[in-house]
């Protein structure tokens, strides 16, 4: 599982074991619990993520 820390809380990803190896220059955590969002709630958080860093430019 892939999990992105954003301000507006975790985005998570389930990784097939076969594409474990594209993620390799990724950090390795594994204390991160899912927080059991759903697809919706993972991209509403990407996008309100990424409204606040457009803000910012």
């Amino acid at each position: 599982m892939l999990h992105l820390r954003l301000p507006t809380r975790q985005a998570t990803w389930h990784i097939a074991p076969g594409d474990v190896e594209l993620f390799t220059h990724v950090r390795r955590d594994v204390t991160e619990p899912w927080d059991g969002d759903t697809t919706d709630e993972k991209y509403a958080r990407v996008t309100e993520a990424a409204a606040r860093n457009a803000r910012r430019e």
